[in-house]
């Protein structure tokens, strides 16, 4: 009984765990904003100095100068 629900119990803390990790970076990003004063709008246009490698999901886009948060 307990083996036949292990692994949708895994599957949930791993959700759970993902959705939190999202939630702390977007708090995160929002510091970083709020701190820069870098308008919403002025945020949303962001782009990388060059394209991403084929197949990246990730990006990652570094503020002109360091911002101790």
């Amino acid at each position: 009984m307990i083996f036949e629900r292990l692994s949708k119990a895994i599957e949930e803390m791993e959700s759970t765990i993902e959705t939190h990790q999202r939630f702390v970076s977007y708090e995160y990003e929002i510091k970083l904003l709020s701190k820069s004063k870098i308008p919403f709008r002025q945020w949303e246009n962001l782009k990388p100095k060059q394209l991403a490698p084929e197949g990246a999901s990730l990006i990652f886009i570094a503020p002109p100068k360091p911002l101790a948060l």
